[in-house]
């Protein structure tokens, strides 16, 4: 039956169907420490690992709800087996986390409803969470959020330094915000006082030459 549904059904049923005390909360089948999975999200998971490759779905989060991510989110967790309670992921010393909960917490890190997480010794805050730093549509909070963690970054000056050079070299970046500075789809940057008149100008107009954001000095 998986393999004949579309992969965003088979995504919606490991939401759905989460174990609860010895049982799916949503088919009412049994599941236990060995089995943790009831057979419906042990077969979608099968068919989704064998379609991508790899059971993550960080690029279909966006179509549920905070509440059903979170729900799902809790249910990841790990057994006394050392694996996760709701994927059957098997833990290692360096990965304690599933790769559907990293998915789950970079959609609701990109959304503002948890904290970023801190990186780890020598890598940047937004290392594997990009889309927390793209500029898509109007979202001011998320821009001046993913700025502050800019600030807080260890690795922020090696980042100004990259960001230099790649301008000195005309690839400024589009859409993005990078060492704690914010760029406009043409690469121009945009100034932090600027940020709400900028997010107004994407909601009233085309992206075109006229669309311009002036450029406030140097970007870090």
């Amino acid at each position: 039956m998986a393999r004949s549904l579309a992969t965003a059904d088979l995504v919606r049923i490991t939401a759905q169907h989460v174990s609860s005390e010895g049982r799916c909360e949503e088919c009412g089948a049994i599941v236990t420490a060995a089995k943790p999975l009831c057979p419906r999200t042990a077969a979608a998971l099968r068919e989704l690992a064998r379609r991508d490759g790899t059971a993550d779905t960080s690029s279909r989060t966006i179509r549920f709800s905070v509440a059903t991510l979170l729900r799902s989110a809790s249910a990841h967790r790990p057994t006394p087996e050392g694996r996760c309670f709701r994927c059957g992921f098997v833990y290692t010393a360096k990965c304690q986390d599933c790769p559907q909960l990293r998915s789950i917490r970079r959609e609701l890190e990109a959304r503002g409803m948890i904290p970023l997480t801190a990186p780890e010794p020598g890598v940047g805050t937004c290392a594997g969470k990009s889309a927390s730093w793209e500029l898509t549509g109007q979202n001011l909070a998320s821009w001046r959020r993913a700025i502050d963690s800019c600030h807080e970054c260890p690795i922020l000056t090696q980042c100004r330094t990259t960001l230099r050079n790649r301008i000195a070299g005309g690839e400024p970046p589009q859409d993005q915000i990078v060492a704690g500075a914010a760029f406009d789809y043409y690469g121009n940057h945009v100034p932090a006082d600027r940020l709400r008149a900028y997010a107004v100008l994407r909601s009233r107009t085309p992206r075109g030459p006229a669309n311009h954001v002036a450029a406030g000095g140097d970007a870090a």
